[in-house]
């Protein structure tokens, strides 16, 4: 059949499947430029995520050091930002049919986070935020009561037994070193046996 073809509608069917073939090539590059520009969406997505790591380990680290739940507050909306770049970047992975397992387990390890440092800021905030609430204050109040009667009762001994007391108080409010506790409390029981 080709054989019979004339060389002017050989020259077309040839030119025709060569535009054939570019249409093909050029659909192609197409596609493979969106799904570059695709992932590479996904890649900024991390990127984001990166950032919001460092972001939530900073408003963790102000709560701990200064004790203000406005960083509770940074923390969670950080958190929210974190989750919606996984779920952004995992939608766009799973288009594409790239392995999404990884992200999701760290998105796991993400809400695990958010959870320990939910239950450590309660914590924290039962224990006290500053040195006039919640237990810690209660404690102030009961030590101050208990210096006031040792420096009212005139005893040396016991004076200077409380101001130890004291030192260990403030050691472990400093240092959050649990030997500190131990030795407050073998001081009060040394003390309720030698006066009971």
């Amino acid at each position: 059949m080709i054989k019979n073809m004339t060389i002017k509608t050989k020259l077309i069917l040839l030119a025709s499947i060569s535009a054939i073939g570019l249409i093909l090539l050029s659909t192609l590059l197409n596609l493979l430029v969106n799904s570059i520009i695709e992932i590479e969406k996904a890649d900024a997505e991390v990127i984001e995520i990166r950032a919001e790591l460092l972001e939530l380990r900073k408003h963790e680290k102000d709560f701990m050091l200064r004790k203000d739940v406005k960083y509770i507050a940074k923390f969670e909306e950080t958190i929210k930002k974190i989750h919606k770049h996984i779920e952004h970047a995992a939608h766009i992975l799973a288009l594409h049919d790239i392995d999404i397992s990884k992200l999701e387990k760290f998105d796991k390890d993400v809400y695990s986070y958010d959870k320990a440092f939910h239950q450590l800021s309660v914590k924290q905030q039962e224990v006290g935020l500053h040195e006039e609430d919640a237990l810690y204050g209660s404690f102030r109040v009961a030590i101050h009561k208990v210096q006031a009667f040792a420096e009212n009762s005139n005893n040396t001994y016991l004076s200077s037994q409380v101001f130890d007391l004291r030192k260990e108080e403030k050691d472990f409010m400093l240092r959050r070193d649990m030997k500190y506790v131990n030795n407050l409390t073998k001081k009060v029981d040394n003390l309720i046996q030698f006066y009971y």
